[in-house]
């Protein structure tokens, strides 16, 4: 999960700085601390979804590549400053619940219980089960795990919700 974390944060970093912005600027358009963005881009953190959300709406990326690397955040083709999804940033429940629904959902259509695919992401089975009824906020390496366990190439941001590629 180290290298996942590596090159997730690595991204980051080349987004913002695209973007023209500072880690200072970062931090305070998301309202995260200094020392989180610094964490997260040095591969020495593993921010909760919506933490790695937050930085990236406000990058303007609107979605993520899975590689065997990990999360790679997608850049913006938006100009500097855009948000691709001004109100992505729903209520954090909403958000939460619709992170669980999509996983439910996938899981659902591929077939899997939640043990198998528990089983098969090594995502421990309470975890899964708290997380589709969105009770629990995962974090990137969770999310890592359970995306490619249910063979997810890409995650994008629509004005709708999240989409499964």
């Amino acid at each position: 999960m180290q290298k996942m974390l590596r090159a997730f944060g690595q991204r980051l970093a080349v987004l913002r700085k695209d973007q023209g912005m500072t880690q200072p600027d970062l931090a305070f358009a998301t309202g995260l601390s200094l020392n989180t963005i610094s964490n997260v881009e040095r591969g020495l953190h593993d921010p909760s979804v919506l933490t790695a959300s937050l930085i990236q709406v406000h990058l303007g990326s609107p979605g993520l590549e899975l590689s065997d690397d990990g999360f790679l955040p997608v850049a913006s083709t938006l100009p500097p400053g855009k948000l691709p999804f001004p109100n992505l940033v729903e209520p954090l429940p909403v958000m939460i619940l619709n992170i669980g629904a999509v996983i439910q959902k996938r899981r659902q259509s591929m077939g899997l219980t939640q043990e198998s695919l528990s089983r098969i992401s090594g995502v421990h089975l309470n975890t899964l089960w708290n997380l589709e009824r969105g009770l629990v906020v995962p974090s990137i390496s969770t999310m890592f795990r359970l995306l490619r366990s249910l063979n997810v190439r890409q995650v994008r941001g629509t004005l709708d919700g999240i989409v499964l590629i």
